[in-house]
Order: C-alpha cells, then structure tokens, then sequence
C-alpha cells in the first residue's frame, strides 16, 4: 500500500538573510548526518508550504509517495514504556504514582508487575523491588515519596533502617521508631511472644528459637555446633518454653546446657559482650501491637570496624517480629536497607529468600535498598534477588562498573546512560518484565519538606530536640516545628 507524504520545516532568523542562511544550514545537517532526508527551498509555493503546517489544511505542495512500510520505518512512534495505570494489584488498582519519563510522558509506577491489559486488583502478584544508588541520588527521597503514596491504602510497614536516613517518613505516617545502640538492652525478648501452645504463633516461635539457638551456639571461626548440641539446645527450648513467660531469656540456657555449649553461649547472656543484642530480660515490643514501626541497626550494619558479631542474631529476631506482624494478608511493605548484609548470612540470608518467594500470598512487599551496589551485587545470593524482584529502580552511580550491572539484566546502552547521569539529576532507570523507562522525580519547589522525607543529620539533630522538649508527640505537632525550625 502507498500513501502521501509531506514533510515540511519552517526556518526563522533575525532577518531574510538569517533566515535563508539557517535554512541552508539545517537542510546541510540533514544530509551530511545522515538522517535520510534532502529539504529544498520553497519560491514561489512557500505561503502554501507554510499553511501546509496547520492542521486540517489538505493542500501539501511537493507530497511524495511512500510505501506504508517505508512510513513505519521512518516513524515508528517509539516511546518510553508507560507502566500500568489502572488495574494494578494492590488497593484500588491504581498505580503507586506518577512520574515524568526522559520524553516528557507520564510513567505510572507501580513495583508489582502484571499484563497491562489485564484486571488484577486483588490478585496476589509478587510486588518486590530492588533499589540501587550511589549516595546522594535521591534514593531515600524516592522512597519515602513511593511509601507516602501509598498509604492510601493504609499498609503495614516493617523497616530495617540504616543511619535513621527512614525514621522522620516512618514516623510521618503513623509508625513508631527504634533506635539500637551498642551496650544497651535492645529490649526484643523473642523467648516472651508466646504464653503457650494456645497462641497462633507458638508453633513458629518454637521452630524459630530452635534455629536460633544454634546460629547463638557457633564457635568464634563461624563453624555451626555438632548434631549432639544441635539435639541438646532443642531440648533446652522446650525446657525454657515451659517456664512462666515472664522469666524466659536467652541467659536461662547457661543453666541447661553442656560446659561446652555454656562456654560457645556465654557472649551472648547475662554479662557477655554481646548480652544486650539478644538477651534482653523483658520484650518491649510486641509485633501484634504495632502497625507500622522502624528499627535503626546501625550498630550492626556499619562495617567501618569489621561486621558486627551481633548482626546475623539480631536481624534475625526483627525479620521473625516482622513475620509475625504480618497477619490477615493485609498489605505489608517492608523496607531493608543495606540488603546485601543481612543475604550474606545463612539464616537471615534463608528468611530473606522465604519472603521473596512466599510473601506475595500473605500480601507482603519488600523493597531492598542500598546506597553501595557494588555490595549489593557481589552478595552471597545476588542472582537470586534478582530473579525475584519484579522492578529494579537503579539511580545514578558514577562509578558504576558493567560486569555488576550486566548481573541486573541492564543492556549496555542502558547501562552508559545510567552512568553519565549526574547525581543531581533526579532521574532513575526503572525495569520491569524486559521495558525499561528513564523517569524523574523532581520535587522543585518543595524544598521546605524534603528534610521529612530524607531525614539529614541536622534534621534529626533539631528532631530529637523537640522530642526531648515536648515527648513523643503526634507527628501534626512536630512536623511543623521541625520545618519552622529548619527553615526559620
């Protein structure tokens, strides 16, 4: 099939000269780029050449025909992806949010993947997410952003945080916010969940304590204990599950076990030097009591001295808090930063990859996050994240390096993009399911709220001012302290 085409360019100058001068050296572009395109000046047809701009005017001077192949070749209407706008899995179908492609289009972001043109509100698809950047991109901002969108919908939020970069938004939207610190009771007592056999959760906290018991039990080389000690630690569970709730703790295990194992679990009870991280003598957090809530583990996820001893233990309990929180198969997001440390050990690492695989049916989201990909990528079970993560959110890395990236499914196109951006530049590359879209999330003009979002060292310096000055107050009072502060 044929058909007309007409393509016409109107020039401008300052003058007539100008203008024809202009014009010469567009039309010289054209052919010397190779762009496959020759323009001739128009004489004596030029009012009609320029009307022929205007729309619903059928009279083209010098149209040529084309076949409708050529026509597809020479505009194939490429795009970014759009996303999904309606019919999305979780609430109402919507998409999480809007934002603005390299093109200038509307991307509808959502981190569940599924057909678009499919109905799948209330389907359970796998929402997981993975988030990469250098620090200083924008990574925390574009979370909280994502995560107070969705609040619509009033989600569960479990949070592993790292530097309290989350704790001014999970406060923001309800949540309460803990911070461990070294040396100081971390007040989660998992041995006091459960009265008896009676809870719904007694069966998990038996099978959990039993795992955790011999992760506590492994020798200073890392080695796990012996199938004996396996047997006689399961044994001192049950024996301390027995016990009135309020009197069980870690510690208790020094009086059933073997000297030996006494002397692998004495860092860890009483007075050992890792006592406070999961020896805690009451729980005073109960998962079932809280909605949204955020831990800052700091302490254990810094790695300027080393890894922590404490760490695999202690995200453990908080990964088994988080586990039970989630009930009913409400919504739940749950946000771990700095992911790669807790994949690089075997029981978080398998509890990890349990809610990846399984949290889609009980209507759980997980969002991994990191502000150091080269970690993130060499971790224990990177592919395996990968796999299971339907959107991947990569911000600008200067230093990115491809052999990493080429693990993420990024081509190499992409990746040389993603690599000249500038931190600055607010834009991310987001793929899901083979698309991939360049899209920006600049809050110009909203510079007075960005310290609730992203919470910087000044910001919760004057934060914990006012909360030391007026309590733990609702977040419509200290918000609008904390910005007439900040901004005063």
């Amino acid at each position: 099939m044929f058909g007309s085409l007409h393509c016409a360019l109107t020039v401008f100058g300052d003058t007539p000269d100008q203008a024809r001068s202009n014009g010469i050296k567009l039309s010289a572009e054209f052919i010397t780029s190779g762009k496959g395109f020759r323009f001739s000046r128009a004489s004596l047809a030029s009012p009609f050449v320029f009307f022929s701009h205007m729309p619903l005017n059928k009279r083209r001077p010098l149209d040529t025909r084309r076949t409708i192949t050529n026509l597809a070749c020479l505009m194939s209407f490429h795009n970014y992806s759009s996303g999904k706008k309606s019919g999305n899995p979780i609430g109402d179908g919507s998409a999480i949010m809007p934002l603005k492609t390299d093109s200038g289009s509307v991307y509808w972001f959502n981190t569940h993947y599924s057909p678009p043109e499919k109905n799948v509100t209330g389907q359970k698809i796998a929402g997981h997410a993975m988030f990469l950047g250098a620090t200083g991109t924008g990574k925390t901002t574009f979370e909280a952003t994502a995560s107070g969108f969705l609040q619509r919908f009033d989600p569960l939020m479990f949070v592993v945080d790292y530097n309290r970069s989350t704790e001014l938004f999970v406060r923001a939207y309800g949540g309460s916010y803990f911070t461990l610190q070294e040396g100081i009771y971390t007040g989660c007592n998992p041995w006091q969940l459960a009265e008896g056999p009676e809870s719904p959760v007694w069966h998990r906290l038996l099978a959990f304590l039993k795992r955790w018991t011999q992760v506590l039990a492994r020798d200073n080389q890392g080695n796990p204990c012996s199938d004996e000690h396996g047997i006689e630690l399961n044994a001192a569970v049950e024996s301390i599950m027995r016990m009135p709730v309020e009197e069980r703790r870690t510690a208790l295990l020094l009086d059933i076990v073997s000297p030996e194992l006494q002397t692998r679990l004495a860092k860890w009870c009483d007075n050992g030097e890792y006592a406070w991280a999961v020896d805690s003598p009451r729980n005073t957090f109960n998962p079932l009591h809280h909605k949204k809530v955020g831990f800052d583990t700091t302490v254990v996820l810094d790695t300027k001295n080393g890894i922590h001893p404490a760490c695999e233990p202690l995200l453990a309990v908080l990964f088994f808090y988080k586990e039970i929180m989630q009930r009913g198969g409400n919504l739940m997001l749950s946000i771990i930063e700095e992911f790669w440390m807790p994949a690089n050990f075997p029981m978080t690492q398998s509890m990890i990859k349990s809610a990846l695989k399984a949290g889609r049916m009980k209507g759980e989201m997980m969002w991994l996050t990191s502000q150091s990909p080269e970690d993130a990528i060499n971790c224990a079970i990177f592919a395996a994240l990968v796999q299971q993560t339907a959107t991947k959110i990569l911000l600008p890395n200067p230093d990115a390096k491809w052999e990493g990236y080429k693990e993420i499914g990024l081509t190499e196109k992409e990746f040389e993009k993603l690599k000249e951006l500038t931190k600055e530049s607010r834009t991310m590359l987001i793929k899901q399911s083979g698309s991939s879209v360049f899209a920006k999330m600049d809050l110009f003009g909203f510079d007075e709220f960005i310290p609730v979002l992203s919470g910087s060292e000044t910001g919760l310096s004057i934060f914990d001012e006012i909360i030391a000055e007026k309590g733990d107050v609702a977040p419509d009072i200290w918000i609008p302290e904390l910005l007439k502060r900040l901004n005063g």
